[in-house]
């Protein structure tokens, strides 16, 4: 790099959404790699075993995270009135259904309508972390706010309450544990 060391072409970066892996012959700069976040740092001439651990690192932390945050880059495509509309999962707050319509709350407070019904809406999400709590609704796991089991009832993020059905008691904690996001009391903070 003629102009600039690697140090510098990471600092241009201010929100990286990527890894990155020092591969140099310098190893006096390890500890600036370590404080630009920098995944890994590898000398040269490259270890094999090293440079495959390194690749399973990151792989493990990558399908952790996806695991985590994975309805971040993934989008519902859903038309009405012509139009068709793409909703970041992360951006979905519930999904109430209207008779064979379902309005989609987002999380910014705006609602879209949509003229399919909830089921076929859930199938499309086709996603782990959306929940059906009641007939009615189906609710992100990570916005919820707080569960009480005594009262059948959920705050989601931004206050808004929704109706939790007896029957789906069970099943709404087996799927936060999957996700380990509950408590052992009766009431349940999600941050």
């Amino acid at each position: 790099m003629p102009f600039e060391t690697g140090l510098d072409l990471v600092d241009r970066f201010e929100n990286r959404d990527f890894y990155v892996v020092f591969y140099t012959t310098y190893q006096d700069y390890a500890i600036d790699a370590i404080r630009r976040q920098a995944f890994d740092y590898l000398l040269k001439p490259v270890d094999i075993d090293d440079l495959k651990a390194c690749a399973d690192r990151i792989q493990s932390h990558y399908q952790v995270k996806m695991l985590e945050n994975g309805d971040y880059h993934r989008k519902l495509e859903i038309s009405t009135s012509g139009q068709r509309h793409f909703i970041r999962h992360s951006e979905i707050l519930h999904i109430e259904a209207s008779g064979s319509y379902a309005c989609i709350y987002k999380t910014d407070g705006t609602r879209l309508m949509v003229s399919k019904n909830l089921k076929f809406v859930e199938n499309l999400i086709d996603n782990p972390k959306f929940v059906r709590v009641h007939n009615s609704q189906l609710v992100h796991l990570n916005k919820i706010k707080q569960c009480n089991y005594r009262a059948n009832a959920l705050t989601l993020v931004g206050g808004k309450e929704i109706k939790l059905a007896v029957r789906k008691k069970e099943s709404l904690r087996r799927r936060m544990a999957e996700f380990d996001l509950s408590q052992e009391d009766g009431t349940e903070t999600i941050e």
